[in-house]
């Protein structure tokens, strides 16, 4: 009989196996699942990758365009800067010479009104000086005057 016990340890043995191989075939099977899912992921995940890189190139050179474009639209603006500034230094160049012309006329003016005043000076003491000599004359001529009265009376008294 110990050999047939012997034989159904055997059994038990092929049972166990048997049970393992199928448990090591289910974890197997999910494991193969899972492997499938993961890899039908990474291809989702590959191509939604590829559709980023994609999309990030087209606005890479966008990008790119609207850098190339504001380059030069910041140097249109540079160029236009500089003709301003020309513009505005002619303008404050041409102001400064009008000022000084300005100056110079007003200089000018000055020097008129001071020969005007020179000169209205100059007619008052001679208008002055004409009426001093005019009073001088008119002092003459009335002692002139009276000079030939008095030698007329003088004439007449000491012929009578």
């Amino acid at each position: 009989l110990g050999g047939g016990g012997g034989g159904g340890d055997g059994g038990d043995n092929g049972g166990m196996v048997g049970v393992l191989r199928q448990q090591i075939k289910e974890k197997d099977d999910a494991l193969r699942y899972v492997e499938g899912e993961l890899l039908g992921m990474r291809s989702l995940f590959d191509g939604k990758e590829a559709a980023i890189r994609a999309q990030m190139e087209v606005e890479a050179g966008r990008h790119a365009s609207e850098i190339t474009q504001a380059k030069v639209e910041i140097e249109g603006l540079k160029s236009e800067n500089e003709a301003l500034k020309s513009r505005a230094h002619n303008t404050d160049t041409a102001m400064a010479t009008k000022d000084a012309q300005l100056e110079a006329a007003k200089v000018m003016t000055a020097a008129a009104e001071h020969k005007v005043v020179e000169s209205q000076t100059r007619a008052l003491v001679a208008e002055r000086e004409a009426a001093r000599l005019q009073k001088a004359l008119d002092a003459v001529n009335s002692a002139l005057n009276l000079s030939a009265v008095n030698l007329s009376a003088a004439g007449r008294g000491g012929g009578g």
